[in-house]
């Protein structure tokens, strides 16, 4: 009897050790395991649609809308994601104001989706030090999400 008394306290002494060692180890990813995600958390990239920014589905004319300014240090443009295609083109602007990119003379092209781009996403990952202006040409009806920080 004594015998299977001391290997009950055996088991339950081996049974809490494993517990503690379970917790420890959870304890310690947490504190200084590395992230799983492609980027830092508080790094995480913001979201928007080009249905958000016209307001309706064709605009009659050109349509410029800022996405964000470049404060304090760069905006990151993360990607492009085409859900549906368009006859007409969006480009990207390094710029302050939709103005800057009227004007020209206060705003960088970045990048051009052509009416021939196909569906899918993609990545640009990209420092812009002024912001983040989205041109719209007159017609556009594509729904596309743009992704930045």
């Amino acid at each position: 009897m004594k015998l299977i008394k001391d290997m009950m306290w055996a088991l339950a002494i081996g049974i809490m050790i494993v517990g503690l060692a379970i917790l420890i180890s959870m304890a310690y990813e947490r504190l200084f395991g590395k992230d799983l995600g492609s980027v830092i958390v508080s790094g995480e990239y913001h979201a928007t649609t080009t249905a958000k920014m016209s307001g309706v589905l064709a605009k009659a004319a050109e349509f410029n809308q800022l996405i964000k300014t470049a404060e304090y240090s760069s905006v990151t443009l993360g990607s492009v994601v085409v859900a549906s295609t368009t006859a007409h083109a969006m480009n990207i602007y390094n710029a302050t104001s939709t103005a800057a990119v009227d004007d020209g003379a206060l705003s960088t092209f970045i990048t051009r989706l052509s009416s021939s781009t196909p569906r899918g996403t993609y990545t640009y990952d990209i420092a812009l030090d002024e912001g983040l202006v989205v041109q719209l040409q007159a017609g556009y009806t594509g729904d596309y999400v743009i992704t930045y920080r």
